[in-house]
């Protein structure tokens, strides 16, 4: 399992490197032992972090209420709790192996996690 991310219990554990006033959201690759994104909001006023935490949203099928800040609300390396996330992007699960780009991330499929993931989800990706 990449050092990025871990589980606990049926949380989602993401250490992330953030990239803040990119020209599109994306996820970019790892970054040390971070997963590295851009995001278009700039780091004013908290904007970054409700702007991750919307993308997010959306990418994990959970409600905003779900995905929380545990660390590094005031800097650009961020630890967030996925309560529970019904929907798991292959392509942040595989980001060791592959850079994807925004186009590739919107495209894809719903397939059943295989292997040491973790059992019952789904993930969308490119095969």
């Amino acid at each position: 399992m990449p050092a990025y991310y871990s589980w606990q219990g049926e949380d989602l554990i993401l250490h992330c490197h953030l990239q803040p006033k990119a020209s599109s959201d994306e996820v970019v690759g790892v970054h040390g032992d971070r997963l590295k994104l851009r995001i278009t909001a700039p780091p004013v006023a908290g904007k970054a972090n409700e702007h991750l935490i919307k993308w997010f949203s959306k990418l994990f099928k959970a409600p905003k209420s779900d995905i929380e800040i545990l660390q590094g609300e005031l800097g650009r390396q961020k630890t967030l709790r996925i309560r529970s996330p019904k929907v798991l992007p292959e392509y942040i699960l595989r980001a060791a192996d592959v850079a994807c780009s925004k186009t590739q991330q919107g495209a894809g499929c719903m397939v059943k996690l295989k292997s040491n993931l973790k059992p019952g989800f789904f993930f969308t990706g490119d095969f």
